[in-house]
């Protein structure tokens, strides 16, 4: 797990005022951290005090905790599955660059979320989290309160309070303005150019088009079949252009190693020919192939040649 982690400043040893002084906390190219003292507000303290389109601040004891959006933050999908009884949702900014969570998990207690975004991890207490991914992978982390971790994408994660006392943090996801193309459409259907690739091949023919569903994070596992469609290049003609309409209620239904769209960490389709389709008169040209990385509602290419 990649993790740029801050601990927390020594108040003992510091030179700072304490008549609200600021220190940077955090930086890099997408977001910048600023700790800034304030007077001790227990009515306030673990929430969101102040926000706006690209920023943010949460009150924690006695400090603010200010976090900037420097720039759109790479973004995998904004379907993360979040639904779990340790979770929170306290504020999001207008255009949707940042959602903020606060996790409270008692000594023992366990929760599954996955955090398919990158993310700020504010500790608000001190503590002692096992953490376990759905690939096998499994550490233990121990928390300063105050403690503030820039976090790469997770897939499904168990998280276990193995501490003494109740634990509690901030998720800040950081999530791109621009949205992920695979996800940025709600439109159930893909459309798809078949092109001959040789005019001087006999143009025309037919084939079966089919439309799948694959996680991009997971090697191995079979796609889901969304949609299959029946073309053909009319005779004479080098190409064909159709629109393929999805299965019905697909994000849902279709799944891939038992995940739906929403629960998968990089979502994407892709559109192939059917092999097994036995009346097909085309077949993929020379060094062609599927036709990957769509969206929905989005736009393919495939190169044919007769067979």
């Amino acid at each position: 797990e990649n993790v740029t982690k801050v601990p927390v400043c020594d108040k003992a040893n510091s030179n700072r005022s304490k008549s609200h002084s600021k220190s940077i906390a955090l930086s890099n190219d997408f977001v910048q951290v600023t700790r800034v003292e304030s007077a001790k507000d227990h009515d306030t303290t673990g929430m969101v005090v102040a926000r706006s389109a690209d920023s943010l601040t949460v009150q924690l004891h006695n400090e603010q905790i200010q976090i900037q959006i420097l720039q759109p933050v790479p973004t995998l999908t904004t379907n993360a599955n979040l639904h779990d009884i340790s979770l929170e949702e306290l504020s999001s900014s207008l255009d949707n660059k940042f959602k903020v969570y606060r996790q409270c998990l008692k000594p023992g207690e366990s929760s599954k979320t996955c955090y398919p975004f990158f993310h700020l991890s504010i500790a608000c207490s001190s503590g002692k989290l096992k953490q376990e991914t759905s690939n096998g992978m499994s550490w233990v982390s121990i928390f300063s309160g105050g403690e503030i971790e820039f976090k790469e994408p997770l897939p499904e994660t168990k998280y276990t309070n193995a501490g003494l006392h109740s634990f509690e943090r901030f998720i800040v996801c950081l999530v791109s303005p621009e949205m992920n193309r695979k996800d940025s459409s709600s439109s159930d259907v893909i459309t798809v150019t078949i092109q001959m690739e040789d005019a001087s091949l006999v143009p025309g023919g037919t084939a079966n088009l089919c439309v799948f569903l694959h996680d991009q994070r997971l090697a191995g596992a079979s796609a889901a079949l969304v949609a299959s469609h029946a073309i053909q290049i009319p005779p004479g003609e080098m190409s064909t252009t159709v629109t393929i309409p999805l299965a019905s209620n697909w994000k849902k239904t279709c799944k891939q190693a038992g995940k739906t769209f929403e629960e998968m960490i990089e979502p994407s389709l892709y559109v192939s020919l059917d092999n097994a389709f036995t009346d097909a008169t085309l077949k993929y040209a020379t060094s062609h192939g599927p036709c990957f990385d769509l969206s929905p509602g989005g736009h393919g290419t495939l190169v044919v040649q007769p067979k």
